[in-house]
């Protein structure tokens, strides 16, 4: 793995140590250590094995693989301003592997004679681009016999080192079909058997060769499409790289098979590591599964990752990936995390930052990601311990990759970050408010959707995010402003979902104070809140404003005795012309927003006020039959005695303009009671108003009554019944 390894011990020089040190986070929680005893310069990459020691760079360094491997605890490597460049080995030369040179439809490099089914051919799945690299891939037309094709320019491997022979693949035609890439000659085989839902998927298969230089031919074969339908399957940008290795790995562990980096041959455990100071950059081997930092499991705590610039690009590689973070400090930080291609979007494996396990009391802040083709950071809480803070962060991002929140930390405190993905070719969804505890406040989040997806050869499903709430128990968003920006592909500023298949999954999400913008500049769906499915209860939306020019909020799915109080409704132009500002998704005449309440409406003027009572719930170009929502206001009833002095402990009760008596209360020691009072109520656009009210008080046998009006101007001072 590694080049010659050369320190020079200067001693213990205390007063020189504390010169190189200072805070590790620049927060007012205790950082770790960040000023070991003994100084040591580094000249080149190796084995950091002196616990308690700070190795300061005194140059540029590179590595065909792992640079620098830290297997003691406490120890700070300084880059002292230099750059690191791992990975750098020279590439192994593939012949043609994108097949974007040919003559005719053969491609360059390969032979097609037992592939009588194979071509060189244009694909047109990806947007904007055709396939996965450049414009052309092999096409396998199906149905067809198992065949192959073969490389005809050798591949040569060095000895005693770990590759990847990796591809992209694509098969939506039938669940029998395998396409494999293989190492001829060996049992080395990257195999994809059936179909592929999430378009051109990359498959790859681990192996290290023996003592001796190999050269190897590469076969791709198609096996099981006999019995498929018409169609056409494909295989693109076949490659062979080193795998997994790091700019710096932590704490390799000799127990884990395979290892976190796989041309390491010494061991032992590293918490409270300090790396600061520099750059980190993934060299020309383009490995994959290879970041820039690497941390194992029993070397996550304490540890900080400061001041540095980091560069990646190989496919699933990250610029810092570890298993664990107790009490971590990553801050500070410029990252492009140029990665191209992840396996997995569940397992968020396109987060330039991604903390495998749930952790305690880390900080992540002042950090700048600026690409990405899913996510920055992903680094969620354990429940019941102190929980991560996420803070000062700036994120833009390019996204390709479904869930591609730039913030994925359940049960962190999540603050002041700020998420520019809202113009240009930045395309990302803002922050998953998920988990159980989770605080996001006081955020800017800008986000759009551009119709790049790699699973939806176009826009993402829903589209944008700016804020999403999904599952979550005691989550608080507050303070936010956020921006969702509507094309070509749909946007909504903030989406709730307390519900899984009918039930309820969360609970407790409190969303208020915050500014929800929604802008529409195509003819796709932009809102400012989107509710999924939710019953009374779950979720309280109060106080916030919403702006948008297409739509205040879409209901998509149930929606079930919710209250929205006190939120400002505000338009924004060029506003649509009719204007629909509540729609909903009733595919099937069960999903609808059901005596859902908008309370304390606030709005900027008349004749905005205007647009929101003339509207009802939309599903398509009709009004939605079975939605209904009640126009409501909060009315105070104050009682007093022949004295004027307020009277408590007396009933209170309210009938509609029909005589149905639909509210009672008792006064308090103020001699009040606050009630809520509808003024009308929508269904499937048929307004059915209910004033007015006859408000009843008894007080020791006697009975006074009066009517009222409830309207925003009524509701405004409280209504009063006096005893003469």
């Amino acid at each position: 793995m590694f080049s010659v390894f050369r320190i020079l011990i200067l001693g213990m020089c205390l007063a020189l140590v504390s010169s190189c040190g200072g805070s590790a986070n620049g927060s007012s929680a205790s950082p770790p250590p960040d000023a070991p005893s003994v100084d040591t310069l580094a000249t080149t990459c190796g084995y950091l094995d002196k616990a308690n020691t700070t190795y300061v760079l005194q140059n540029d360094v590179s590595s065909a693989g792992t640079c620098f491997a830290v297997i003691a605890p406490n120890v700070v490597l300084d880059l002292n301003g230099h750059t690191v460049t791992y990975d750098n080995g020279a590439p192994v030369t593939l012949a043609n592997g994108d097949f974007e040179s040919a003559t005719g439809t053969s491609p360059s490099g390969w032979d097609l004679s037992t592939a009588p089914n194979a071509q060189r051919a244009a694909g047109t799945y990806i947007q904007p681009v055709s396939v996965y690299s450049g414009s052309y891939a092999v096409k396998f037309s199906v149905p067809a016999g198992d065949q192959y094709l073969r490389s005809t320019v050798p591949v040569t491997l060095e000895p005693n080192t770990t590759y990847s022979l990796s591809g992209m693949v694509y098969n939506r035609v039938n669940d029998s079909i395998s396409l494999s890439i293989e190492l001829d000659g060996t049992s080395v085989k990257a195999v994809k058997t059936g179909q592929t839902w999430r378009g051109f998927q990359y498959i790859n298969a681990s192996f290290t060769t023996g003592p001796a230089t190999e050269t190897r031919t590469i076969l791709v074969r198609l096996v099981g499409a006999g019995g498929a339908a018409d169609g056409s399957v494909y295989v693109d940008d076949i490659r062979i790289q080193r795998h997994k290795v790091a700019g710096v790995v932590v704490g390799p562990a000799s127990w884990r098979i395979p290892n976190i980096v796989s041309d390491v041959n010494r061991y032992g455990s590293a918490p409270g590591v300090i790396i600061r100071n520099g750059r980190i950059v993934q060299g020309q081997g383009t490995s994959d599964y290879s970041p820039a930092v690497t941390v194992e499991e029993n070397s996550g705590n304490d540890y900080v990752i400061r001041d540095l610039e980091i560069r990646v690009h190989g496919a699933n590689s990250k610029a810092v990936s570890s298993y664990s973070a107790t009490n971590a400090r990553i801050h500070d930080n410029v990252i492009y995390h140029d990665t191209k291609t992840i396996v997995s979007r569940d397992s968020f494996d396109g987060a330039a930052i991604k903390i495998e396990y749930s952790g305690s009391g880390s900080h992540f802040f002042n950090n700048t990601v600026k690409t990405g083709v899913q996510t920055a950071l992903y680094a969620n809480s354990k429940a019941g311990e102190i929980p991560h803070r996420v803070y000062g962060n700036t994120i833009s991002l390019q996204t390709k990759y479904t869930n591609d929140f730039a913030i994925v930390a359940n049960g962190s405190l999540v603050y002041e970050n700020v998420v520019d993905c809202g113009s240009g070719s930045n395309s990302c969804r803002g922050i998953w408010a998920g988990g159980t505890g989770t605080k996001v406040y006081n955020n800017t989040v800008s986000v759009q959707q551009l119709p790049r997806n790699q699973e939806y050869n176009g826009c993402e499903l829903s589209g944008a995010y700016g804020i999403q709430s999904e599952l979550s128990y005691d989550v608080e968003v507050y303070g936010n402003t956020v921006t969702a920006n509507a094309g070509v592909c749909e946007a909504h500023a903030f989406r709730a979902n307390p519900y899984e298949n009918g039930v309820a999954a969360g609970e407790h999400i409190s969303v208020h104070d915050n500014t929800f913008i929604a802008l529409a500049s195509g003819s796709a769906r932009a809102s400012a809140v989107k509710i999924a499915a939710a019953d009374a209860g779950v979720l309280d939306i109060r106080n916030n404003i919403l702006e948008s020019n297409r739509q205040w909020f879409h209901f998509d799915g149930r929606a079930v005795g919710l209250v929205f109080t006190g939120n400002t409704f505000k338009t924004a132009a060029p506003l649509d012309s009719p204007f629909y500002p509540l729609t909903d998704y009733n595919w099937n005449g069960t999903l609808y927003p059901e005596n859902v309440m908008f309370l304390d409406n606030r709005y900027p003027g008349c004749a905005t006020a205007a647009l929101f009572t003339a509207a009802s719930v939309r599903y398509l170009s009709a009004n939605d039959p079975y939605a209904s929502y009640l126009y409501a206001w909060p009315l105070t009833v104050q009682v007093k005695d022949d004295q004027g002095q307020s009277v408590p402990s007396v009933l209170v009760e309210i009938d509609d303009k029909d005589g149905n008596l639909v509210l009672t209360g008792t006064t308090d020691t103020a001699g009040t009671v606050l009630m809520v009072l509808s003024e009308y109520k929508n269904v499937g656009g048929v307004k059915t108003f209910l004033n007015p009210y006859t408000v009843r008080v008894m007080r020791n046998g006697v009975s006074i009554s009066g009517q009222l009006v409830i309207d925003s101007e009524s509701s405004k001072v409280p209504y009063t019944m006096q005893f003469n």
